[in-house]
């Protein structure tokens, strides 16, 4: 395994567990995690035990920190150009440079073998080795035999949003490797009783993709409440999933990212006696802002760009106010790793450039085949073609850096 063994600490594993058994489990990884969400599904009865034991140790104990980019203990992802001959792959290219130093990606990833049943996964691990081959690659990357089997055949050649690709491949990887799990009544209060309303009006809720969990949910996956109170009538709560913040730029009050989180979560009176109120109910490992560059223009019947400044910060805390109410969790501490760049006037004739942090303190600007050293004084500078800003969950908790589990819970 070219970065599971190399993650892994073995002094803990017991004896038996390495013992006549790959390190690697027999069955993908996307099988095992579904059987242990649900061990009585018949079709995942030919799951080997020792598969199922060893995949339950890496989950209960092996727990990815976030503090940094790089997988713990595991080769450096190598700094790699990645080629754009003609091919207008840069949206690509991007998107790739940025999730490769996602090391909670990158460690369920070195956990997949090649699975047709699976292309999104097995391209993403053929992907991820071409970067942690454990020496500093010379030559640059062509991407576009790889992903040929991920983008429409139609599309090939053209350029695409970046944003929508982003979307696109971690909602496709949820979704080959997701499991079911137990309904939350989201009108509940945190000790399960029914919450009323005002005066004792009943509360209405509805739920939007929250049956399901997934590898993806879990490192990049936040939950939007919206809280909608008329006057005499109680209250109507509704609860979605996000793995992408989209944040509108355009309204004149907005310059920079924390004035556009205010306006997307700030309250609002709908007419009359009716508000609503939009909370962030949990908060995502990694934590993805797109900036809404793009607008349909009426009059010219076509997209335009928004080319305005929009400031951002190395450290992003949200306020209290839009955490949930009544939720005693802080929000927590995030930490610039990638400034994803729209360069050009048209979505369709730019191009893209990533700014990344490839160590603590150490960036990288990846231009497809050309990347160079930068300082974070010039990429804090990019507020006019920032895109897409990649935030990492560094708060701190008992056990030390902020961790997340990446599989079912387990003893169901």
């Amino acid at each position: 395994s070219w970065a599971a063994c190399a993650a892994m600490n073995t002094d803990k594993l017991p004896r038996s567990k390495l013992q006549g058994h790959a390190v690697r489990p027999k069955k993908s990884i996307v099988e095992v995690l579904q059987h242990l969400a649900d061990p009585q599904n018949p079709e995942f009865k030919s799951v080997e035990l020792t598969d199922v034991e060893h995949c339950r140790f890496i989950l209960e104990k092996g727990v990815i920190p976030f503090t940094g980019i790089n997988v713990p203990g595991a080769k450096a992802c190598a700094i790699r150009g990645l080629k754009n001959d003609g091919t207008n792959i840069c949206f690509a290219n991007v998107i790739v440079q940025a999730l490769m130093r996602t090391n909670g990606l990158v460690q369920l990833l070195s956990y997949v073998s090649n699975d047709e049943r699976f292309p999104f996964y097995t391209t993403f691990r053929q992907i991820a080795r071409e970067f942690y081959q454990g020496k500093e690659a010379t030559s640059a990357l062509d991407l576009q035999p790889l992903l040929a089997g991920l983008l429409e055949k139609d599309t090939i050649g053209e350029q695409q949003d970046a944003a929508e690709f982003l979307q696109r491949c971690l909602d496709s990887l949820h979704d080959e490797c997701k499991w079911e799990k137990p309904q939350v009544d989201v009108a509940a209060d945190g000790d399960g009783f029914a919450k009323v309303g005002r005066n004792h009006k009943k509360v209405e809720a509805r739920q939007s993709g929250l049956l399901e969990d997934s590898p993806i949910r879990r490192i990049f996956g936040g939950v939007m409440k919206s809280v909608i109170r008329t006057r005499g009538k109680g209250e109507s709560i509704s609860v979605e999933p996000f793995t992408m913040l989209s944040l509108a730029i355009s309204p004149e009050e907005v310059k920079s990212v924390d004035t556009a989180i205010q306006h997307e979560l700030q309250q609002e009176t709908m007419g009359g006696s009716t508000s609503k109120s939009v909370y962030i109910q949990a908060f995502p490992k990694i934590l993805i802002l797109h900036l809404k560059r793009f607008e349909y223009d009426k009059a010219s019947g076509s997209g335009i760009k928004i080319s305005k400044g929009i400031q951002f910060r190395e450290h992003l805390r949200f306020e209290r106010r839009f955490v949930e109410e009544g939720s005693r969790a802080s929000p927590p501490d995030y930490r610039l790793v990638a400034v994803l760049n729209h360069l050009g006037e048209q979505l369709h004739r730019g191009h893209y450039t990533v700014a990344i942090r490839q160590k603590d303190h150490e960036w990288f600007m990846f231009d497809d085949v050309v990347s160079r050293r930068m300082d974070l004084s010039e990429v804090l500078s990019q507020s006019l073609t920032a895109y897409l800003l990649i935030y990492a969950d560094v708060s701190s908790d008992h056990d030390g850096p902020s961790k997340v589990k990446i599989g079912p819970e387990m003893g169901r």
